[in-house]
């Protein structure tokens, strides 16, 4: 069986960056121009704010509720950090 979102070989490499420092950084893509703003590029801290708004609002629309605000969001950032990639340009 096959399953699109399971990855057998997928090890996370331990993180050189603390989330502080990776927050502030700017996403990277191969393409650049999805992660712009005008002039200013995305940080991973405006994304994850996006990404936890938008989940949060599908949650809420969908009739359930999130009881620990605060953790829910935490635990979204702390997911997409770890499964980050750190190769910088």
């Amino acid at each position: 069986m096959s399953d699109a979102l399971y990855f057998s070989n997928y090890i996370v490499p331990r993180k050189r960056f603390d989330y502080s420092w990776w927050g502030k950084a700017p996403v990277e893509s191969y393409n650049d121009a999805d992660w712009m703003i005008g002039d200013e590029k995305i940080t991973h801290a405006r994304y994850i704010r996006n990404f936890h708004y938008k989940l949060k609002k599908i949650i809420s629309e969908s009739g359930f509720i999130i009881e620990n605000e605060k953790q829910f969001k935490r635990e979204i950032a702390l997911f997409i950090y770890q499964l980050s990639n750190e190769k910088l340009k």
